[in-house]
This record gives C-alpha cells, structure tokens and sequence, in this order.
C-alpha cells in the first residue's frame, strides 16, 4: 500500500495539471497547452526521480516517454479520421500528458485507462448533447454553438483516477 501511494505522489504534477484543465476546459473550450507542456516536463522529472530511486536506472522515464508517444500518435491517428473539430489538440497533448503518468502504473493501467476513455466518453457525449438541448430549449438560446464543443478533458480526468484504482 504505501508503494502506491508513494506512486501517487510522483503522478501528481499530472493530477494537478488535470484539475486546473478541467476547470478551464468546461468554462471555455480551451485547454491550455503552455500547462499541459509544463506538466509533461514536470512529469518526466518525477519520473525520473522516481526510477532513479526505486530502480536505480531510467526504466520509467524511457517508459513514460514511450506511452506519450505512443498514446499522442494515436489520438493524432483518431483526431485524423474523426469529424473535423471532434477532438481538438488539446484533448491530444492532454492525453499524452496522461499517459506519461500512467507510466509509473503499468501497461495494464493504460489499458484500463483506454477502456475507461471509451466508456465514459460515449456516456459524457450522450449527457452533454442531451442536458445542451434541453438548456437551448429552456432558455431560448440562438447560438448553437455551445452544444458543439464538448469538452473532453473532463472525461480524460476522470478515466485516469479510475485506471489508478483499479
């Protein structure tokens, strides 16, 4: 247990970054890069203190870098072959961030991670579609404009805390 909570603890630059993009990203639509690149760059510092204290080499620095990459090619990949503007470059460079952190937890906690992504997403677009109309109904709003942003993030955040728990 405290193995993990100390794991916790090397993850939290990413965490925080999460919350204050969150915030952000509900309020306007924007994810602010300058944050998520200034995290991945703290992140991979606590990587690397964290493998030079539990295995004495880079194994997790390599490995989070690794995820990051991986996981921003794929989401590109996705952004690609989506509606154009579904998924913004934010949402891809937080996703990254992401799975840099997740790093520390293991290849099965990505795994979790992408399960919890694809369920949650469907749910929170489902929600969002539904509570955006029916607030366009009530208050006669003209622009539909707020109904076709959805903001991601939240759901990225969310999916991570749960890949952590299980």
């Amino acid at each position: 247990m405290s193995q993990f909570i100390v794991t916790c603890l090397f993850a939290m630059p990413t965490l925080i970054c999460m919350i204050a993009v969150c915030v952000t990203d509900l309020i306007s639509r924007v994810v602010p890069r300058l944050w998520v690149v200034l995290a991945a760059f703290a992140q991979s510092a606590a990587n690397l203190i964290f493998s030079l204290i539990t295995f004495h080499n880079v194994n997790f620095l390599l490995r989070g870098w690794l995820f990051a990459v991986s996981v921003f090619a794929f989401y590109v990949l996705v952004q690609k072959l989506c509606v154009r503007g579904s998924l913004g470059f934010g949402d891809v460079t937080c996703a990254s961030m992401i799975a840099q952190a997740l790093a520390l937890f293991g290849f099965d906690c990505i795994i979790y991670w992408f399960a919890s992504v694809g369920i949650f997403g469907l749910i929170w677009i489902l929600v969002w579609k539904i509570c955006s109309r029916v607030r366009l109904r009530l208050f006669r709003v003209k622009s539909k404009n707020a109904q076709n942003k959805i903001p991601f993030v939240p759901v990225l955040a969310a999916s991570f805390i749960i890949a952590i728990m299980l």
